[in-house]
């Protein structure tokens, strides 16, 4: 098992149809970057989905994407993957973690 390079980077979250000129999905440029969105689902620090949030798909600029690509490729000194983690939150959904925390989900 390859240990994980955790990277935090900015990212967007928006319906799988038109992005804005110059984004794309992490995906289809570096399908080899492990992502870790879980806002849009139940494993998350507040148990349950964040309102908001509407796929677990990673959209950079162009750019980033492609410098995500090289470094996945560049020879390492150790065997490891790069994993890319949910940083970023909009003003609404940070106001929902700073209450929402407060009131978790109830267990059934």
């Amino acid at each position: 098992m390859k240990p994980y390079l955790l990277l935090g980077l900015p990212l967007l979250n928006l319906q799988a149809h038109a992005l804005p000129q110059g984004f794309v999905y992490l995906q289809q440029i570096a399908p080899q970057v492990v992502e870790d969105l879980r806002y849009v689902t139940a494993d998350n620090f507040m148990g349950r989905p964040v309102p908001g949030y509407l796929a677990n798909r990673c959209i950079l600029t162009l750019p980033a994407a492609q410098q995500l690509a090289k470094a996945e490729k560049k020879p390492w000194r150790w065997d490891i993957l790069l994993k890319f983690m949910t940083v970023i939150a909009h003003k609404k959904q940070l106001t929902l973690f700073i209450y929402g925390v407060k009131k978790p989900a109830t267990k059934k």
